[in-house]
């Protein structure tokens, strides 16, 4: 069973080798054909070992079922997507609350705010390939999040949902969310 509509879910992202990447406090939205939906509004924590901010605008997170990412959508002024490669992404009842867990396997695929669909780039090429050495990463996870880019960049450059209005809906929930109860649960 997922989290209540409105629950605190922590994503907690960790690398290869364990170590924590970054952590943010999000809201769960709900899900749909496509996976779960989080979010966040304005103010809300996030941090890596070293760096610590809060967010300036809405972000909505979709964790697909099974899949090797999940992908944020941002309000203005930020980048519309940012796509972080991982490992299938879980969400976990810890007995204390739940959690957003995958492992970051460095690829991204990003799009710009006044950016088209059709320029959405993959980045972070140098340190997915560095990071294969030093964590001795797998042959199969490699060939994963290899063809899963491919088949990402695909679909975005085509405009396919959830991309293209499936996930505004779900930034319009979030304002639906934050307005009638901003404190989380």
């Amino acid at each position: 069973m997922p989290p209540a509509h409105g629950a605190q879910v922590l994503s907690r992202m960790r690398k290869w080798d364990g170590t924590q990447h970054w952590t943010a406090e999000l809201r769960y939205l709900g899900a749909d054909a496509f996976g779960h939906w989080l979010g966040a509004g304005p103010g809300g924590r996030v941090r890596r070992p070293g760096f610590e901010f809060e967010t300036r605008n809405f972000h909505v997170r979709w964790v697909p079922v099974d899949a090797w990412f999940v992908a944020g959508f941002n309000g203005k002024p930020a980048l519309r997507l940012y796509l972080d490669l991982t490992t299938p992404a879980e969400l976990v009842e810890t007995g204390t609350g739940w959690e957003l867990r995958a492992v970051d396997l460095d690829l991204d695929i990003v799009v710009g705010r006044d950016d088209p669909w059709s320029a959405a780039q993959l980045v972070d090429e140098d340190e997915f390939a560095e990071h294969q050495v030093l964590y001795a990463y797998p042959a199969d996870v490699v060939r994963a999040v290899e063809q899963t880019a491919q088949d990402l960049l695909a679909r975005i450059r085509c405009s396919e949902e959830p991309y293209l209005s499936v996930a505004g809906t779900w930034h319009a929930r979030l304002h639906e969310l934050l307005a009638a109860d901003p404190t989380p649960r």
